[in-house]
Formats: C-alpha cells, structure tokens, sequence
C-alpha cells in the first residue's frame, strides 16, 4: 500500500485533491519541537515496516489530513459542459460534529507520538464581541 492509498483510506469517500495529500505527506518536515521525515505519496508503506521515523512521520501526515478534512467548507455541486457532453460532480456536507470528530483525531494522533496538537485560528487571535457596540437608537442626552 503506498502512502496516497493509506492517506486516502484513513478517510474513506473523502474528495481530497492531490495537492492536500502532497500537503499532508510533507507535513512532517515542518513538526515542531522536532522534525520528522517527508513522506512521498509513492512509498509503499511495507519497506518500512518497523521503522520508527517512518511510523512517526506517516501518524503526523496522517493527522495533518484530518485537520485539513476539519477545516473544509461543504461544497455544492457543479456542472461542466463541453460540446455535446455534460458531467456534474455533486458537492458533500460536513457537519460540525464531523468537524470535531476530524480535529479530535488531528489532536489524538499528535499527542500518540509526543507533538502538541495544531493551535485552532480562533485560539491564536480570538474573537471581537461587538455586541455593546449595538445600542438602540435613543435620543441623546445633553448635560
């Protein structure tokens, strides 16, 4: 089995696009504290069977494709047509359950081989509460 069918079998019927998968198996040259080995999406899994690097670096490509996974809007349909032939790719849904199932796996197989789970966007710069900025429309007060 090679690295692209492992990636695309974690998540089964999933539409990941080439360069997600390419994303996911180079994701290992960027771990921090310590780096890990890029994986191709050619190498059979097999040859290197009891190789801990290579175990360490296909669970971290394996969970950067569910943080990826976690972070997809759900698409719609298309329809593409060329002369006389039609062809439509329809769209998928995920739910926000899907998206915290994906970020928990992310999390799991992270903290598996000893790396901080990846920080969500909300957690590195937070939110702005508008909400007291909304007042109804009163008359002003002059002192």
């Amino acid at each position: 089995m090679t690295v692209e069918e492992w990636l695309r079998a974690e998540i089964p019927g999933y539409p990941f696009r080439q360069e997600v998968l390419k994303k996911a198996a180079l994701s290992p040259i960027k771990a921090k504290p310590t780096r890990l080995r890029a994986l191709s999406l050619n190498h059979i899994i097999e040859d290197y069977d009891g190789d801990e690097d290579f175990d360490k670096s296909l669970t971290y490509a394996t969970s950067t494709l569910y943080y990826s996974a976690a972070g997809v809007f759900s698409g719609s349909s298309r329809t593409e047509q060329v002369g006389d032939v039609r062809a439509s790719e329809s769209g998928f849904s995920i739910t926000q359950s899907d998206r915290e199932y994906y970020r928990g796996m992310g999390d799991k197989l992270r903290k598996e081989i000893g790396y901080e789970p990846e920080e969500q966007v909300q957690e590195q710069g937070g939110m702005f509460d508008a909400t007291s900025l909304r007042t109804p429309n009163r008359p002003k007060r002059w002192i």
